[in-house]
């Protein structure tokens, strides 16, 4: 670990936290640990970069080799901290209000980012998907051993692979029509417009 220059203190950390300016353009930032390596000073603003292996942008934990187990691991996690807490008032409620409730906590937060989850293999995906079937047999009130594929059809709930594949596709079909926001429109070539194909 380097040696900092003593200076001025940064009077943009206060107790711990980052308080960073407004410049309108993506700052990572983050305070999971206490050791900070860097220190950078940019237009008045003081940062500190964190050395740790993971990064989190927009809520997607990404580890340095890439295999969004943490990220797996949390969003399981938290789906079922909602399904505990849920299963405590779904009985009191009718059928479709408990699937509102469900699609609003848990399946907002499966499908959300879910287009990076692309190519994954079925074991990595399967926390997602035990979370999709704890949540699946909480609005139909099954038991923990009873078979929840006909729950998840008469939901109309896709499994989670194949909620990323619809995502992936309904992007395309965005990108496709120009529906799409421009940064995305001008990223994707389609294979026709390529001159170099035999």
């Amino acid at each position: 670990m380097g040696v900092f220059p003593r200076g001025p203190p940064c009077p943009h950390f206060r107790g711990g936290a980052p308080v960073l300016p407004n410049f309108g353009g993506s700052i990572y930032a983050y305070t999971r640990t206490t050791k900070f390596d860097v220190v950078t000073h940019m237009g008045g603003a003081c940062f500190r970069w964190s050395a740790t292996p993971l990064h989190i942008d927009l809520g997607v934990t990404l580890d340095s080799e890439l295999t969004l187990q943490r990220h797996f691991n949390k969003v399981a996690s938290a789906c079922f901290y909602h399904i505990r807490r849920l299963k405590k008032i779904c009985r009191l409620l009718g059928p479709d209000v408990a699937t509102s409730l469900v699609s609003a906590f848990l399946l907002s937060r499966l499908d959300y980012c879910n287009a990076i989850l692309a190519g994954f293999p079925k074991t990595t995906i399967a926390p997602l998907q035990h979370a999709q079937n704890a949540a699946a047999r909480l609005v139909a009130r099954l038991g923990p051993r009873d078979h929840v594929s006909n729950a998840l059809h008469d939901l109309h709930w896709l499994p989670v692979q194949h909620r990323i594949t619809y995502k992936l596709c309904l992007l395309m079909h965005l990108v496709h029509n120009n529906w799409a926001p421009s940064y995305l429109v001008d990223s994707v070539t389609t294979t026709a417009s390529l001159s170099h194909r035999g």
